[in-house]
């Protein structure tokens, strides 16, 4: 099996443009602002051993809020430590109160510890592993980034007291993770420490899984924790989409460095099954109930669950992927998250994130039961209304996992530019950087133009993808016109020293879905090169009647809310004085105005839609 290597982002310096804005508002901002949010809400204070509020401040997974946070800062850390020495010092803060909490046998969960009535490895759903996954992954980071390795340090002694339990004594009443992580944080450990016990650690629990009886939540069945059948078994996306994808992560690990073909082959399904339950937005998950996929096609736009953590451990799982085999579909995937899902996740601002991202909002929905009563169910479900996401983005939410790892996607973003063999380095994720013997520049995803720029560049090619969404394109090696993309890629040979320039068509253009999804028939969706548009009713007015015209050419104009254009559009109003009629209604033709999805409810609360109905 061929394998490749991706560059980290440490080893990239982001140039200034798109990504570069958003870097710093997530230092500047967002990493903070998540901090206070969770200092108020006790997650760092409940790892303290001194600590005396009542035990009811802790909860299963602070302990992964906080992990995940530090492993943020670690990444921003990793290239601009001078500048956040405040951030640096609040993180060893928590370390140290990690390291003392500890228990003397390895054992480190602040939840368990706080409340000694519970059984420690006794009830499989109550996320110790995961916990401890993240403690791991954060413990690697905050090492490579500070060479400091207190964390590191306590997450291999909890490591080595699962080994012990799981592995050794069996002495657990489970076998594997109710919520997968740990299998790809144990990945990360074997590959930075080089010691073999973290790999076989992650391969005993992906092989154990769906050959032993375990326990899950009384109201799902086996596949909402993927365990119905062995791993390699495994050809569709089920269940809890975030258990899922860090799952299918640790999978295509295991294929990599084993080389397994078989565990290949499970993730090629996988993917193939996820991508026909995936938003246009990248987003995954349709189903409130459980956060779970559901079956191919059922897209729902108002009640799409969309989790922001489910959309960020599909991009993970792709670019593993990506590394065994260059196939431009992961890449795809990658960019449709990065530029939608992933953006609308937080507010323009930085101080407010979406749990959840919906495709359509009618605020109608809420007050068109007028004379029944709404009464709480099960997971906030009404019973006499659909579920549906917050229409504003919140600063923290009792389960607090997507606004961390929002935090540390965005931070590490570079990871996703560039992937090589011997021979070629791919450019995968148009960013401005600058790495060893490359330069990339360019205002992507506002313009289509990209430059690339190799002094002393030590191989023999390289190779840019081609968009699935891109009609055309031109490209020039050293001023001459190149061409002859094939399989996604437009590969050149290269000098030493070379100047590549590419300019992809960024015409807007509008999509249709599947026709097996029933949501969306009759419907188009707006898109600039890999960015999703949408209408929201600030704009529009009511946007319940309105059609657009597919033939009808989206002029661009500056937009107040993001440097990419707003798109304006000739659409039509539909309308009748009757409920019933024969013949067609009413149609009076309007100029629509769209905007990037992920700019959407950043002005109060307004109905918004992306699949707009065909006239």
């Amino acid at each position: 099996m061929k394998t490749f290597y991706y560059i980290p982002f440490y080893d990239l310096s982001i140039g200034d443009g798109f990504w570069k804005d958003r870097q710093r508002l997530n230092a500047d901002v967002s990493i903070p602002g998540v901090y206070k949010r969770f200092n108020e809400t006790d997650r760092f204070n409940c790892i303290y051993p001194g600590w005396k509020k009542p035990t009811a401040h802790s909860h299963i997974f602070y302990d992964s809020d906080t992990a995940k946070w530090i492993e943020a800062v670690a990444y921003v850390l990793h290239r601009h430590r001078k500048e956040y020495p405040e951030l640096e010092k609040l993180c060893d803060d928590i370390i140290d109160r990690f390291a003392k909490r500890q228990q003397a046998n390895g054992y480190l969960n602040s939840y368990f510890q706080r409340h000694p009535g519970k059984k420690k490895f006794h009830f499989r759903p109550d996320h110790e592993l995961y916990c401890a996954g993240h403690i791991f992954e954060a413990a690697v980071a905050y090492y490579q980034a500070t060479g400091k390795n207190r964390l590191l340090v306590v997450a291999e002694k909890y490591a080595d007291h699962i080994y012990k339990r799981f592995i050794q004594k069996k002495n657990t009443s489970f076998s594997t993770p109710g919520h997968e992580e740990i299998e790809l944080a144990l990945f990360r450990m074997y590959e930075v420490t080089g010691k073999e016990r973290y790999k076989e650690m992650a391969e005993f629990f992906l092989n154990t899984r769906g050959t032993v009886k375990e326990k899950t939540y009384k109201m799902f069945t086996d596949a909402y924790d993927q365990h119905e059948v062995p791993v390699r078994r495994l050809d569709a996306a089920e269940g809890h989409a975030v258990r899922a994808m860090y799952l299918y992560s640790a999978m295509a690990d295991m294929a990599r460095i084993d080389g397994d073909e078989e565990m290949f082959a499970a993730c090629e399904r996988l993917f193939n099954d996820a991508v026909k339950k995936m938003y246009v937005t990248g987003g995954i998950g349709s189903d409130p109930r459980g956060e779970c996929f559901t079956v191919p096609y059922d897209l729902p736009n108002q009640t799409a669950y969309s989790e922001s953590c489910a959309a960020i451990s599909f991009m993970m799982f792709c670019r593993r992927m990506l590394l065994i085999s260059c196939d431009v579909r992961y890449a795809d995937v990658i960019e449709r998250i990065m530029y939608n899902n992933l953006l609308s996740s937080v507010s323009l601002d930085g101080k407010a994130f979406f749990y959840e991202n919906p495709l359509e909002i009618r605020q109608a929905e809420l007050t068109r039961s007028r004379t029944v009563k709404p009464r709480s169910g099960f997971m906030g479900l009404q019973s006499n209304l659909p579920r549906f996401p917050a229409w504003q983005r919140q600063e923290v939410f009792s389960c607090s996992c997507c606004p961390p790892n929002i935090n540390r996607v965005i931070a590490s973003i570079g990871d996703y530019v560039f992937t090589c063999d011997g021979e070629t380095t791919y450019l995968q994720q148009f960013i401005s950087c600058r790495t060893e013997g490359i330069t990339v520049e360019t205002n992507y995803p506002i313009g289509g133009k990209i430059s690339i720029k190799g002094k002393d560049y030590g191989k023999k090619y390289f190779s840019v993808r081609i968009p699935s969404w891109c009609r055309s394109f031109v490209a020039q090696l050293d001023g001459k016109k190149v061409t002859g993309a094939e399989n996604g890629y437009l590969t050149v040979a290269v000098e030493k020293d070379f100047t590549m320039t590419i300019d992809l068509d960024m015409t807007p253009k509008y999509v249709r879905c599947n026709p097996l999804c029933k949501e969306n028939r009759g419907k188009l969706a707006l898109v600039r090169g890999p960015v999703v548009y949408c209408l929201e009713a600030n704009d529009n007015g009511d946007l319940d009647a309105v059609a657009v015209n597919i033939k009808s050419v989206a002029k661009e104009k500056e937009s107040s809310l993001s440097p990419l254009p707003a798109l304006e559009t000739v659409g039509y109003e539909l309308s009748s004085s009757e409920t019933y009629y024969t013949g067609e209604s009413e149609k009076k033709e309007r100029t629509l105005l769209f905007i990037p999805y992920f700019t959407f409810a950043n002005r109060g609360v307004s109905d918004m839609k992306v699949w707009i109905n065909e006239n």
